[in-house]
């Protein structure tokens, strides 16, 4: 049987009421030759039947159906690694791929042999499908590698399509940074990552999401990502398997005094807009810590009016 030459990886938990349009987006691309690797990750909702409705109609999909949850992380290394196509395309579960998505990506890969994964420019939309925001990428591979390595992401996760030759799989412990992560491992390994400029996504923005909610601790997942990548460079490997995620999973944002704690505090809320709470942790931060550009750079632009704020993050923007 002929292999296909895209693996499109998908996992879903409780997905019912938008993946109808995620699914259709797959289906209906320009470039068809591929399998459509669904992961039902113990969905409680009609997640499953809804899947099972779509193959029925299409053949290109195959069912992963998880008896217990395993969380975002594992249950995306199950679809990895039955893969069989030349490339693997992820997608989240309420995300949209515009029709040109694969066949764009296909032929960049195609054409650049050097490149293991690309995004793609996307668009940011709410729940009703309406346009919040233009996002533009930046296609450097060096400029990636070092934002990446900075705690800045330049690539969309739900976008990218990479190439079937690595064994390195999204770690279950660095919680709310997986993709992060990932795309840390790669670079580790020397793997290089770029962008296509051409907007082919729509990233789906909304109140649950874990950027919004748990951006805090997602912050210092990150950073504890960037410390195992920083030992790997070092010494050909990390600590993660010792590492204990428990600890930052139970902090109290509010009553830590940890000086990293409190700076991604600063830096959530800063991305949150929230800019209250910036020059409130930020007087703590410098009550404890005294002086610090970063954190002190973001007290005064807080008080600046938001439109000067934006045009601020977009000229830093460009220089990074």
């Amino acid at each position: 049987m002929k292999k296909p030459m895209i693996s499109v990886v998908m996992p879903v938990y409780n997905s019912g009421e938008l993946i109808h349009q995620t699914i259709k987006s797959i289906l209906n691309q320009t470039y068809s030759d591929f399998e459509f690797i669904i992961i039902n990750d113990a969905s409680k909702d009609d997640t499953l039947k809804i899947i099972k409705e779509y193959k029925k109609k299409d053949k290109r999909i195959k069912i992963i159906n998880n008896n217990k949850n395993l969380g975002i992380a594992l249950a995306s290394n199950k679809g990895l690694d039955v893969a069989k196509g030349k490339y693997i395309a992820m997608t989240d579960h309420d995300d949209i791929s515009l029709p040109m998505r694969f066949e764009k990506q296909i032929k960049y890969l195609e054409n650049h042999k050097d490149i293991f994964l690309i995004g793609t420019g996307y668009y940011c939309i709410d729940k009703n499908n309406k346009i919040i925001n233009k996002i533009k990428t930046i296609t450097n591979v060096n400029k990636i590698k070092r934002n990446t390595t900075n705690l800045i992401t330049r690539i969309c996760h739900p976008s990218i399509m990479f190439r079937n030759k690595t064994k390195i799989r999204y770690r279950k412990k660095i919680y709310y940074a997986q993709d992060f992560d990932f795309f840390l491992q790669l670079i580790a390994n020397n793997k290089k990552l770029s962008n296509i400029r051409d907007r082919l996504f729509y990233y789906r923005v909304h109140e649950t999401q874990t950027s919004i909610n748990k951006g805090n601790k997602q912050l210092l997942f990150a950073m504890k990502s960037v410390e195992f990548y920083n030992e790997k460079i070092k010494t050909g490997k990390d600590n993660y398997e010792s590492f204990d995620p428990k600890k930052t999973l139970k902090l109290n944002i509010e009553t830590s005094n940890n000086a990293n704690v409190i700076y991604c505090e600063i830096i959530h809320s800063n991305n949150n807009k929230d800019y209250a709470n910036v020059r409130k942790y930020s007087k703590k931060y410098l009550k404890l810590y005294n002086y610090n550009n970063k954190v002190m750079i973001s007290y005064l632009m807080s008080y600046m009016p938001k439109g000067i704020i934006q045009l601020i993050i977009n000229w830093k923007r460009k220089l990074i």
